[in-house]
Formats: structure tokens, C-alpha cells, sequence
């Protein structure tokens, strides 16, 4: 097992900005922390790196990447790693990850924007409606990924995948490759999404 890498927490991060780089293998995004980021391994691999700038209010976190992993089984060799970050702070991510399977929980954190390039992975992301406008910018490729957002904020979906409706329940087309949600008008709360895919199995499901 692993050391835990942690980024205290300062009264100064009202906005912060999570990078990930690299990675295969499996790892998670769940819970809450008291400090701003903790990534704690759950393999034998110590590989991870972890460094800040504070003037940005950026946390650098780099993932191991040459590690060929197949994420259909389970391996004692799969590197793992669960993430918890701070509610307080105004999050901006920006992940640019391999090939891992990804499963976040970001329900209890307030998010001003996601970027997410991705190759062939299995991510699942669950958003909460704790900020007025989300924008969340996919570009992946030969990769599973499901999106959830809450019933109650509208959303809007941009594509130039050529995906269909059947991939967005809920959805309305409204104009070429652009979908939304019945509540887009009249909801307070909104989110935009932006997805540039290749051979990609992505669905958006809200909840």
C-alpha cells in the first residue's frame, strides 16, 4: 500500500484547478476531505506525483502511465487510487488521462468547468447542482463513458460525433447536433456540454 499524498487546505482557495496527467489504471473520486486534495494508492505501486503551484491555485496531480492493464479483469498489478477533494473551493478540472476506468462521484463539489480528453477508458461521472453554470468539454476516444445530471438543472448538449438522441434521454434535438433538456429555458441552473468522440460509447442520463 501506498503513502497518502495530500495539498492542505488554505482559506485562500475560494477557486481551485485539479490537472490530472497520464494514468492506467483504476481510480475513483468519492468522498469529501479537509484537505484541498488527498490521493491515497491502494496498490503496491508508489509511482504517483503530486505538486502545487499556489499563485495559480493549481494542483498538479501525475499519474503512472506505462502500465499495460486490462480493465475487464482484476489484477493485483492494476494500479488504484481513490481522490477525495475539498467542497469549499470552485473547482476547474482539467484531466487528461489513458487508458483507466474512472468512476467520480462530484455531487458535493461545485464545478465552473471540466475538460476531460480521454483514450480508451471506462468513466463514469456523477455532477450535483452545487454551482449555477457547468461547462464540461469531452474529447475521447474508443472509450465508455456515462455522464449523470440532476433532473432539475437544463442542459445542453453540443456534438460534432454525429451521435443520435437515443444516447441523450430526455433530450430534445434542437438543432444540428445540438440537444436540450425541456427545463433549458426555464431552469436557473445549467449545464453545458461539449463532446468530440471517435468510436465512442457515451450516453448522458439525468437523475
Amino acid at each position: 500500500i501506498g503513502k497518502t499524498f495530500t495539498q492542505s487546505y488554505e482559506n485562500q482557495f475560494d477557486t481551485a484547478k485539479f490537472v490530472i496527467d497520464g494514468g492506467a489504471g483504476v481510480y475513483s473520486i468519492k468522498d469529501t476531505s479537509s484537505y484541498l486534495i488527498e490521493v491515497k494508492p491502494n496498490s503496491k505501486f508508489d509511482e504517483f506525483n503530486l505538486s502545487s503551484d499556489t499563485e495559480s491555485k493549481t494542483v498538479y496531480l501525475k499519474l503512472p502511465s506505462n502500465l499495460n492493464i486490462n480493465l475487464l479483469k482484476k489484477s493485483s498489478n492494476s494500479r488504484k487510487a481513490s481522490i477525495k477533494l475539498n467542497s469549499k473551493p470552485l473547482w476547474d478540472f482539467d484531466f487528461n488521462i489513458g487508458a483507466v476506468k474512472f468512476d467520480a462521484d462530484f455531487t458535493a463539489y461545485k464545478i465552473k468547468k471540466m475538460e476531460l480528453n480521454c483514450g480508451a477508458s471506462e468513466i463514469v461521472m456523477k455532477f450535483g447542482a452545487k454551482y449555477d453554470t457547468t461547462n464540461i468539454s469531452i474529447n475521447a476516444a474508443a472509450s465508455k463513458i456515462r455522464i449523470m445530471i440532476p433532473k432539475e438543472i437544463g442542459a445542453e448538449i453540443s456534438t460534432t460525433s454525429g451521435l443520435s438522441s437515443h444516447r441523450f434521454p430526455d433530450f430534445s434535438k434542437f438543432d444540428d447536433d445540438v440537444f436540450r433538456s425541456k427545463n433549458y429555458l426555464s431552469s436557473s441552473k445549467k449545464f453545458f456540454i461539449q463532446i468530440s468522440s471517435g468510436i465512442t460509447d457515451i450516453k448522458i442520463i439525468r437523475y
